[in-house]
C-alpha cells in the first residue's frame, strides 16, 4: 500500500480529525503531509463530497498543523511525525 499524500492543510486536518495519523515531509515551503494509512484515501474522497466531522476535532487537527508547520525543522531532519488523533467515526 503506497501512503496517501496531499499538500493540503484542510485536508490534512480532515484526514487528521478522522483518526489517521499523519507524517509531514518536505521543505518549509513545500510542506507535504502523508497518511500511512489504508482508508486514508476513501475519506480524502469523502472529503471532496463535503462529508461531515466533527467540528472540534477539525479545529483542534487544523491548529496543530498550523504550529507544526510554523515550528523551525532540525537541519538533519526530514520529517516530523503527528500523534494519531481519537476518531470521530
Amino acid at each position: 500500500m503506497e501512503p496517501y499524500h496531499t499538500n493540503s492543510l484542510h485536508l490534512a486536518a480532515f484526514l487528521m480529525a478522522k483518526g489517521h495519523p499523519t507524517k509531514v515531509t518536505g521543505p518549509m515551503n513545500a510542506r507535504v503531509f502523508e497518511f500511512d494509512s489504508p482508508t486514508a484515501e476513501d475519506d480524502a474522497d469523502a472529503f471532496y463530497q463535503n462529508a461531515p466531522v466533527v467540528a472540534r476535532l477539525y479545529s483542534s487537527a487544523l491548529n496543530d498543523l498550523k504550529k507544526l508547520i510554523h515550528r523551525p525543522v532540525a537541519p538533519n531532519s526530514n520529517s516530523e511525525t503527528r500523534n494519531e488523533r481519537p476518531t470521530s467515526r
